[in-house]
């Protein structure tokens, strides 16, 4: 199960907000918020991660839940983000062949994306990664689409062009045989 997906299932479980999950886990409302959304995920084996697997555990014993333990919640929370390690790594592999066979120019595909351009160089050398893998995809592949057919359709203006010249150029005498 991905990160947001188990902590809106621990929200639902456990009837809690994002602001009573804030109340106990010192973390804001708008961190919870981005993390139930998915554009947003804690990194592993830090404060954060840790805040909110003892926030989930004091909510769960304030509400009459024993079971939920600190060590397993962050177990948990922990094996979810590193379930999309390995996807992260075939993304960012897949993303660069895609770019270097289509010979993307990185800063026109930043404008069209309405990112910052070192985001999409961080993205291909694995240092980020995009907030919804999805949509990134989709948005990328448009692009590409959009550049092909822009391509194709200034060749075959050129082809039409040539074909046009080459009739001014040919005796009258030769186009009619």
């Amino acid at each position: 199960m991905d990160f947001s997906d188990l902590l809106n299932h621990y929200m639902t479980s456990l009837n809690c907000t994002a602001k009573e999950l804030s109340e106990y886990s010192n973390l804001s409302p708008q961190i919870i918020s981005r993390y139930r959304n998915g554009s947003r995920k804690p990194t592993k084996d830090t404060q954060q991660l840790m805040s909110l697997a003892e926030g989930f555990h004091q909510l769960a014993q304030a509400k009459g839940y024993d079971t939920l333990t600190v060590e397993a919640l962050l177990s948990e929370f922990t094996n979810s983000l590193s379930s999309g390690t390995q996807n992260i790594e075939v993304f960012t592999q897949k993303f660069n062949a895609l770019l270097d066979a289509a010979n993307v120019n990185m800063k026109k595909l930043s404008l069209y994306m309405h990112l910052d351009i070192s985001f999409l160089y961080k993205i291909r050398q694995g240092q980020r990664k995009p907030y919804n893998i999805d949509d990134f995809a989709v948005n990328i592949s448009k692009y590409i689409i959009k550049t092909i057919l822009l391509y194709l359709k200034k060749k075959s203006l050129l082809h039409s062009w040539h074909v046009m010249s080459m009739r001014c150029r040919t005796p009258t005498a030769l186009r009619n045989t």
